[in-house]
């Protein structure tokens, strides 16, 4: 489980230097992203509020329903979003397995 929120994590600050690089302004942007309950929305919130106090723009794509936010992270259309691995391990990584 540890080895699947480090990849996450990895994924994610990978996607987010792409996005810095790539980026015309030297300002850093990120779009935080979290599914459709409370507690994912709360700690994208607290993460989104952290990379605003470094001065990090944020975009914020909240209350995504079911499979979304993984989709959209996937698609690049996010930069990130608050997962917990039990379940990133038996809904995405598993269901993805040959």
């Amino acid at each position: 489980m540890l080895l699947i929120a480090i990849a996450s994590i990895g994924l994610a600050t990978w996607r987010w230097m792409k996005a810095r690089s790539n980026s015309a302004s030297n300002q850093a942007h990120v779009t935080v992203g979290s599914k459709d309950f409370t507690e994912s929305e709360l700690l994208a919130e607290i993460v989104a509020q952290t990379l605003e106090s470094k001065s990090i723009a944020v975009d914020r794509q909240f209350d995504l329903g079911g499979n979304l936010s993984h989709s959209s992270l996937v698609a690049g259309k996010i930069d990130l979003y608050p997962e917990y691995s039990g379940t990133s391990f038996t809904e995405i990584f598993c269901t993805t397995l040959p």
